[in-house]
């Protein structure tokens, strides 16, 4: 199965699924994962007076070795700015152009419920309608400048963030097994975690996830598991 991960920013893929992800590469899947935003806007412990150049390099880095954890195979940074991420011509081109050449089964993209309010921004929310309109773009045969070759997902799963759940979910994986692996990934990003407190964050929310569904059943004899939840979109969901 060839799997596609999107992502806004440089640490969602593996604060949001990095359980997910690297399943999918241990069963032998290729997962390529795709970064929006630049990441300049966040340096994190590197400091607010940390040149944005050097902010975007030390984020890239970071995500480079997060994805090797994860046994990713392929990584694309489109960089545009942090927070002026937007649905547009532009956008959609770029992601319509990856899809294209990645021709994947299965794409993950983070969910698009999310209000726009102080706990969220809009890089998250047009993430996904930007990845979702992309998926219908290059499913038509006459838009060659997306490549040559239209292409027709099968699967389309919206992934969440901690700070910003997902309403309704309808697939979850038990991550219980790797969680420690996922965590791994997560440390890769020292200029974010460190000042955020990210991993016990993380560790709750999935843990959370796992008691909602498992908690209790016969066939779970752990006393603590973590899972990570996601939502099939259906096509109705994203015209």
């Amino acid at each position: 199965m060839r799997v596609l991960v999107f992502a806004a920013h440089k640490d969602d893929e593996s604060i949001g699924m990095g359980g997910t992800i690297y399943k999918h590469a241990q069963r032998g899947d290729e997962v390529s994962v795709v970064f929006l935003t630049a990441g300049g806007a966040s340096p994190g412990t590197m400091g607010l007076d940390a040149d944005p150049a050097e902010v975007v390099e030390v984020r890239s880095k970071e995500a480079r070795q997060a994805c090797r954890v994860l046994g990713v195979k392929n990584i694309d940074f489109l960089d545009f700015k942090d927070q002026f991420l937007y649905l547009n011509e532009q956008t959609c081109s770029e992601v319509g152009k990856i899809i294209r050449r990645y021709r994947p089964d299965r794409i993950y993209v983070l969910h698009g419920d999310s209000a726009i309010d102080e706990i969220d921004n809009l890089d998250h929310t047009n993430t996904y309608k930007i990845v979702n309109r992309s998926v219908i773009m290059v499913m038509r045969a006459e838009l060659l400048e997306l490549g040559t070759e239209p292409w027709n997902t099968k699967e389309v799963f919206a992934y969440e963030l901690p700070l910003v759940p997902m309403h309704a979910p309808t697939s979850y994986v038990d991550i219980t097994d790797v969680m420690e692996k996922k965590l791994e990934a997560l440390g890769k990003y020292e200029s974010q975690v460190g000042w955020f407190g990210f991993e016990e964050t993380v560790k709750g929310f999935n843990r959370w996830r796992w008691h909602m569904v498992w908690s209790g059943s016969q066939s779970k004899q752990e006393s603590v598991g973590y899972a990570e939840a996601f939502r099939a979109v259906r096509m109705f969901d994203i015209l």
